[in-house]
């Protein structure tokens, strides 16, 4: 979890984490500028093993933004 987080702060975002609230998603990340946010579902691994980054477009119903046409851009 810290080097997520650790890794969105140099990338320029604002992360938080809030895995606590059982939301479905480990970290909400804030995108400066736009108010979006981005939800990353942190995964772990055991030492010594091989990353395997993942891409996941995951997001539970009930996590704002909801976008019902994924290749329209969403208003702000």
């Amino acid at each position: 979890m810290d080097a997520v987080m650790a890794a969105e702060r140099r990338l320029g975002y604002v992360p938080r984490d809030v895995s606590a609230e059982k939301l479905g998603y480990d970290i909400e990340s804030a995108v400066p500028g736009t108010g979006r946010l981005r939800f990353i579902e942190v995964k772990g691994r055991a030492d010594g093993a091989a990353v395997n980054p993942r891409l996941t477009r995951e997001i539970p119903q009930h996590s704002p933004p909801a976008n019902p046409d994924p290749r329209r851009p969403l208003q702000s």
